[in-house]
Order: structure tokens, then sequence, then C-alpha cells
């Protein structure tokens, strides 16, 4: 089983200051405890400060292996 962090954010004002990384850590025991072996995260690409931090973590990139999307 796994578990993916879906738009993970902390306002500009409170960065900086250990919370992205509390949130991650509690989300992992939680997922750890419903039997997760494996936890992902959803980074959109043109957010420089979201890539800097997943990039600070022991989380690795892989490459998605297919999106799809429609314009309505």
């Amino acid at each position: 089983m796994a578990g993916n962090v879906y738009r993970l954010a902390v306002h500009p004002n409170h960065r900086r200051r250990g919370i992205a990384r509390r949130l991650v850590s509690e989300a992992e025991a939680w997922l750890l405890g419903q039997g997760a072996k494996r936890v992902g995260a959803v980074v959109e690409q043109d957010h420089p400060w979201a890539t800097g931090f997943w990039d600070s973590t022991k989380f690795v990139l892989e490459p998605l292996d297919l999106r799809y999307v429609r314009t309505l």
C-alpha cells in the first residue's frame, strides 16, 4: 500500500519554521500506521519554493508515468 501527499502548503508568512517538515512527518506516521510502505508527493513544477522543499527531504524525484487532462 502507498499514500500520497497532495497540496502541502504553508502560508508565506510562516515558512522556514519547520511547519512543512512536521506536517510531512505526521503524514508519514499516519500512513505507516495504516500499513503504507511508500509515500509520494505531487508537486507542481512551477512552484520553486515547493520543489526546493522536497529536494531538501529524503524524497527522491520520480517522473510521473502519465497524466491525462482536459480543458472544459
